[in-house]
């Protein structure tokens, strides 16, 4: 038969039955606590066989590797060939563009020419938080995030206020603007 779980019982200072089992706890002193009537025999609590936590695990013996013959790899043997070859392609270069957020992107109608960054150099993106007026016109330009150079934000900023946009129904249209540079071949 397997052995029974054992009972849990709660203790509380209002039954009298229970007060020496506390008191002792409280006092630290183990030996009335473990003599007490609410406990079951001293002989079962330490004559508990000792079981060790990893006997319940059970690996499979682990199987070695299937030998799988290596799979012959054909060098293919190239003959040169007098067919012209083909000119290189030029990169095309892109043209750059702002990039807006909300319901602003609808409304953009001119994008100005936006420019390479200075001196070529490879930098970030600039973001900006822009406000447009109901006429049209960026009333407000924040820089949020730097391209890391001083000289290619203010260029950055300079080229997004000449954007124009569509009238507007609120009196200032918030989004956020990220000038990505052109680039040239």
């Amino acid at each position: 038969a397997p052995e029974r779980e054992r009972e849990l019982q709660i203790l509380s200072w209002d039954r009298p039955e229970h007060r020496p089992l506390l008191q002792a706890v409280e006092a630290e002193v183990p030996l009335g606590a473990l003599s007490h009537q609410l406990l079951p025999s001293g002989d079962s609590l330490f004559q508990r066989p000792y079981r060790s936590a990893f006997t319940d695990i059970h690996l499979p013996p682990k199987e070695p590797p299937l030998w799988k013959p290596s799979v012959k790899k054909v060098i293919p043997n190239f003959t040169p060939s007098r067919t012209p070859a083909a000119p290189e392609a030029q990169p095309r270069p892109f043209p750059g563009t702002i990039l807006l957020s909300s319901a602003l992107s609808q409304r953009l109608e001119k994008l100005p020419e936006i420019p390479a960054p200075p001196e070529g150099r490879l930098l970030e993106n600039p973001r900006f938080l822009i406000g447009v007026a109901a006429d049209g016109s960026v009333q407000f330009l924040f820089l949020q995030h730097s391209s890391g150079n001083a000289q290619a934000d203010m260029l950055a900023e300079h080229t997004i206020r000449q954007a124009a946009f569509s009238k507007g129904d609120a009196p200032t249209a918030w989004a956020e603007a990220a000038l990505v540079w052109s680039s040239t071949p």
